[in-house]
């Protein structure tokens, strides 16, 4: 079976429609049916996984799909078929709803509604810790969604709380020189740091305890793993969409670029 993409992002399949990306719209693709679901292909790519609608004319639709084209349309959110059924299917929970009005209450509907969609794209992170960071964030306050990002990282468990710098005399990081860092004033100069060692020493906290500080004395900051900004990158290219999406990466005071892992290269 072989649809092609409509104008809502979506393939019909026996009378229902399903959800695909939106970079598919157009596109021809291939869907494979099984007893209990269906899968979506473009090329050799899996692009969406559905459960197989049991009616006739209805619609399964996922929010991740729609989230590029939302964050330029904020309003068309609220009430939305396709946000109503992420709260049925409990992948948009209270808490997501609880950041969600705080944002809009402290910055406003299109402008909170944006920072919640800046929210859902961490898809780097699964979606366990999302949660715990919007929990984490909704506690102190922290109403973007680079701060969510920041409190949603593996390394800062709910028992150690979010990645904070705490230095002791001790410490083998030379601690004069973290404490030079942690004043931020080489993010207020334009200065690029590079954290550099081998792996288990740290750089990714000390990276986000960075990161966090920066966010506590006023400066814009975004986290992203090296992996996503060079996919991301790789594909505004291939949709002439380059210059504005450095330009957005631009806009921010400090952009904490994070190798996971090198096997994210591999």
């Amino acid at each position: 079976m072989s649809p092609r993409v409509n104008r809502q992002g979506q393939v019909t399949v026996r009378t229902n429609r399903y959800s695909v990306p939106l970079r598919l719209i157009g596109r021809q693709v291939r869907v494979q049916l099984h007893a209990n679901d269906l899968e979506i292909y473009h090329g050799r790519e899996l692009v969406a996984r559905h459960d197989r609608l049991g009616t006739r004319a209805g619609s399964r639709l996922e929010l991740d799909h729609y989230l590029e084209a939302l964050i330029r349309k904020p309003g068309a959110l609220p009430g939305a078929t396709v946000l109503e059924q992420a709260r049925a299917s409990g992948k948009f929970t209270p808490v997501h709803d609880a950041w969600w009005a705080a944002a809009r209450k402290a910055h406003g509907d299109a402008a909170g509604t944006r920072a919640l969609i800046g929210v859902l794209l961490h898809r780097h992170m699964p979606s366990d810790h999302v949660v715990a960071g919007i929990a984490a964030a909704l506690r102190a306050g922290a109403l973007t969604a680079d701060a969510v990002a920041l409190e949603a990282q593996p390394s800062a468990s709910p028992q150690q709380g979010p990645a904070r710098l705490r230095l002791r005399p001790q410490s083998p990081r030379r601690p004069a020189m973290i404490h030079t860092l942690a004043s931020c004033e080489w993010v207020s100069k334009d200065e690029p740091l590079c954290l550099i060692g081998d792996s288990g020493t740290g750089k990714s906290r000390l990276l986000i305890a960075l990161g966090t500080e920066a966010a506590m004395a006023g400066h814009s900051i975004r986290y992203v793993p090296a992996a996503k900004l060079v996919s991301e990158l790789v594909e505004a290219a291939d949709d002439k969409m380059l210059p504005e999406t450095i330009a957005r990466y631009g806009r921010v005071d400090l952009l904490c670029i994070d190798l996971c892992r090198h096997r994210d290269y591999a």
